[in-house]
């Protein structure tokens, strides 16, 4: 891969991204096809955040086979993972429900427990709601459900602070659980497979928080934000570039500031790649703007 240098004025890049659909292939689940721009990233020392639905087990394997030593986000903005030493200082923070330590990482939470969520699930189940979750199924049916192998559907599966379904009802039935999931406290985000039933939390709100911690030495970062879904959108919204990379739903996300938006010609790691690339080569980073002028 071959880019133009990043001009000197250009404020330095801090990447956020979602993984199915976008840095990993909707079938495969191979990001392989995005390789020459992660190690052009890690080169010019970029962080590149994970910012995902997937769950820490998952993130954890993936983080491996990427060789990303970077914090990480867990199902849709329930919790960010620090490790331990990444920001100097943040372990003297620590606040019970908030910031705990976790063996090698340091955690901040901003979800309600999965347990709120298969609650309310449990009330529709027994007036009759059909549905299947990822509270139902083994390994094995999950593997088969999201063409998933084995050892990652049961990675997939340990959930904290979310539940994935797949809805059975018509849209009476799902503007009916809507109301239930407000009433509730909770939120129903679409997903690239599956409904996801949590907390009052999103992408955004994790995304904020870990920017104040990278740019607490005074330097604006320039954030930018890959996705491919409704559940992206508060994401992409918060970053100074969004990236919407092709797929199925992918017209229905429509950021703020379409003169910061980069759209892809082509879907999961390919279009990765097709949009980092512009980023790399200075788009929407050369100039401090917006919100970096005055921070």
């Amino acid at each position: 891969m071959q880019v133009a240098p990043v001009p000197p004025v250009a404020r330095p890049l801090l990447v956020f991204t979602d993984l199915d659909g976008t840095l990993l292939d909707h079938d495969t689940y191979s990001w392989k096809p995005a390789a020459a721009a992660l190690e052009e990233l890690r080169r010019r020392g970029v962080p590149v955040v994970l910012n995902s639905s997937k769950t820490k087990a998952e993130q954890l394997c993936l983080r491996r086979e990427m060789e990303n030593s970077h914090p990480f986000i867990v199902e849709n903005g329930a919790a960010v993972y620090v490790p331990e030493g990444y920001f100097p200082g943040l372990g003297d923070r620590l606040e019970p429900g908030k910031l705990e330590r976790e063996g090698d990482f340091l955690i901040r939470r901003f979800g309600a427990p999965r347990s709120k969520a298969l609650e309310l699930l449990a009330e529709l189940r027994q007036e009759g709601y059909q549905f299947e979750g990822f509270h139902d199924w083994t390994p094995e049916q999950l593997s088969e459900v999201a063409s998933l192998p084995r050892e990652r559907a049961a990675r997939a599966l340990e959930r904290c602070c979310s539940e994935p379904v797949l809805w059975r009802g018509d849209s009476a039935s799902l503007h009916y659980l809507q109301e239930r999931a407000d009433a509730a406290g909770l939120r129903l985000v679409q997903g690239g497979r599956f409904l996801h039933l949590m907390g009052r939390f999103d992408k955004a709100e994790a995304l904020g928080w870990l920017r104040e911690l990278y740019e607490a030495d005074g330097r604006p970062r320039c954030t930018v934000a890959l996705g491919d879904s409704p559940n992206d959108a508060a994401m992409l919204d918060a970053a100074d570039v969004a990236v919407v990379i092709r797929s199925r739903r992918s017209n229905s996300i429509q950021p703020d500031g379409p003169e910061r938006v980069i759209r892809t010609a082509q879907p999961g790691p390919k279009g990765w790649q097709e949009a980092m690339e512009q980023v790399l080569g200075g788009y929407g980073c050369r100039e401090p703007a917006g919100r970096g002028e005055t921070e």
